[in-house]
């Protein structure tokens, strides 16, 4: 809350700053923590809004791919501080569905999309759901960050009787090909040691 003052007293300074964008992320997040620690409804509410608002700006400002994802990552943030796990799972969804695999600044920001969607998916009993993400990360990240939670959960779904759809079993066919991959390269660095 403490934050709020200052950086709205930025924006006013300083309307067309290079940091426009940075500041209305920051701005939205400290907008949304303290909507949640509000006691008073109507100020709870006016911080959601303007936090809501501070998210539009950034995604109507940058085009960069990577910007609209963080803004999209913070927006899922924000709706589950508002307490709406269900429109937080579907902007997780949409950036799942919909996000550029291929670009490097955007795959951080869809990864922390599939860690969060997850428990979300979990408490909605949406396990076949959870075992489609799993293999689709696997095989659009077979050496990511959260590989080994993709093979965690999979593995959980699996013990709750969960059948794999073969796009399940096709990411298990990605990580025993990059497992093989991986014992190939390490077999012939040993060979070419000096």
């Amino acid at each position: 809350k403490d934050a709020i003052a200052p950086l709205e007293e930025l924006l006013k300074k300083y309307p067309n700053s290079g940091y426009l964008i940075d500041i209305h992320i920051i701005l939205s997040r400290a907008y949304g923590e303290a909507g949640q620690a509000e006691a008073d409804q109507k100020a709870k509410d006016e911080y959601f809004r303007k936090a809501m608002t501070s998210m539009k700006v950034v995604k109507s400002r940058s085009r960069d791919a990577d910007v609209q994802a963080k803004a999209d990552i913070e927006l899922a943030s924000i709706q589950l501080l508002m307490g709406d796990k269900d429109k937080a799972l579907a902007s997780y969804q949409r950036m799942l569905m919909f996000g550029d695999t291929k670009n490097a600044k955007v795959r951080p920001h869809l990864e922390t999309a599939f860690e969060r969607i997850l428990p979300l998916l979990n408490e909605k009993s949406r396990f076949d759901d959870i075992m489609e993400q799993c293999g689709k990360y696997i095989i659009t990240f077979p050496n990511g960050r959260c590989v080994n939670l993709a093979r965690e959960w999979r593995t959980k779904m699996k013990m709750k009787g969960i059948k794999e759809t073969p796009l399940g079993a096709a990411g298990e066919a990605a990580e025993e090909a990059a497992a093989n991959l991986a014992a190939e390269a390490q077999a012939q660095a040993g060979t070419n040691a000096p």
